[in-house]
């Protein structure tokens, strides 16, 4: 079944959505798939540092949060906190009767502290109350704190008075004339915005096609790639048997072996610097080379010799004469006469 286009950018949204909601929540400190234990707790007065996320102790250990605090629907003179308590151990085992106490750290941290009393075995279920009380001390500040607002709230009383006055006293034709320049501007600012919606929307139109045309390419790519998905898995089979292979092979022997043949040759190599073995003493002894040049150089004077005088050596039948010396065929002695002439060229 082919999935349309609009149900994929709404299941889109739907996840974009619900990520959010989900990481809003978990940077709040709240986490959505777990199940917490609430209480509430009713003040006359909050301290204004509490607010959604303070933490919630019991003995010095955290044991969950506030969730948010408001006014008493049914009397707005009180206020009334949400405290979740994430400790599976304490949860379902508050007794009634005990303390959701606010108070003040050194550093200025305003937290709930829990007073669990002993005198009764009846446990707050959950949504229940529980008693709220706030720190003297922090009572004190919010008195310090409250009066000198009081003081600016009757100041700004006695200014608004003077204001309207004023504004009385300003109400005439002209400032009426002005008011409607004004109103006249702003018609016109809204029938320039109109007309900019409008290009907006013509642009948009104009570019649906081509933005469609880019949705269906990336469509494309996506099946292309999903249709070699086989393809990409059998190559990455390939490298993966190839690296087992390499890793399998034993390098350490080939190594070894290579180590002796160098080491084998390099043996040799010394043994024939140092004169020995007959590739050594050739090497290292001029003495065959010095007879070699005494031997060609006599050879040569043999053949400079019989070129000069053939006739010491060989000796041919004229008229039927007996023939004395060496007796050749005269297919050797035509190779006799070549090798005269070649020797006698070089």
């Amino acid at each position: 079944m082919k999935v349309s286009k609009e149900f994929k950018t709404g299941l889109v949204v739907i996840i974009a959505i619900a990520t959010l909601v989900i990481g809003v929540n978990f940077l709040k400190g709240i986490n959505v798939f777990s199940s917490e234990f609430t209480i509430y707790a009713e003040y006359d007065v909050v301290s204004k540092g509490l607010n959604t996320s303070s933490p919630v102790y019991y003995k010095g250990l955290r044991v969950g949060q506030v969730r948010s605090t408001k006014y008493n629907p049914d009397d707005p003179s009180k206020v009334i906190v949400e405290i979740g308590i994430t400790h599976e151990e304490l949860s379902q085992r508050i007794p009634e009767g005990s303390v959701a106490r606010i108070t003040s750290s050194l550093l200025g941290e305003v937290s709930i502290d829990l007073e669990l009393t002993d005198t009764t075995d009846v446990y707050v279920q959950d949504g229940g109350k529980i008693v709220g009380l706030i720190d003297p001390s922090i009572a004190e500040a919010l008195d310090k704190e409250l009066a000198p607002v009081k003081r600016k709230l009757e100041n700004l009383m006695g200014s608004i008075d003077d204001i309207v006055v004023s504004i009385g006293a300003f109400w005439d034709t002209s400032a009426a004339y002005t008011i409607d320049e004004s109103l006249y501007e702003v018609k016109a600012a809204i029938s320039k915005f109109s007309m900019t919606a409008t290009k907006i929307n013509l642009l948009i139109d104009n570019e649906t096609e081509r933005l469609g045309r880019i949705f269906a390419n990336v469509e494309g790519i996506t099946s292309n790639l999903k249709a070699s998905n086989a393809k990409i898995t059998a190559i990455i089979q390939n490298v993966e048997g190839l690296t087992d292979s390499l890793v399998k092979s034993d390098f350490k022997l080939v190594i070894q072996e290579a180590k002796n043949t160098l080491h084998h040759v390099s043996s040799v190599l010394k043994s024939i610097n140092e004169g020995n073995g007959t590739i050594g003493k050739l090497i290292h002894d001029d003495s065959l080379y010095t007879e070699l040049i005494i031997t060609n150089k006599r050879l040569q004077n043999l053949v400079d010799d019989l070129q000069a005088h053939p006739e010491r050596y060989i000796h041919f039948s004229v008229f039927g004469k007996k023939a004395k010396g060496v007796q050749l065929s005269p297919a050797d002695e035509k190779k006799l006469r070549i090798i005269l002439d070649t020797a006698g060229r070089n």
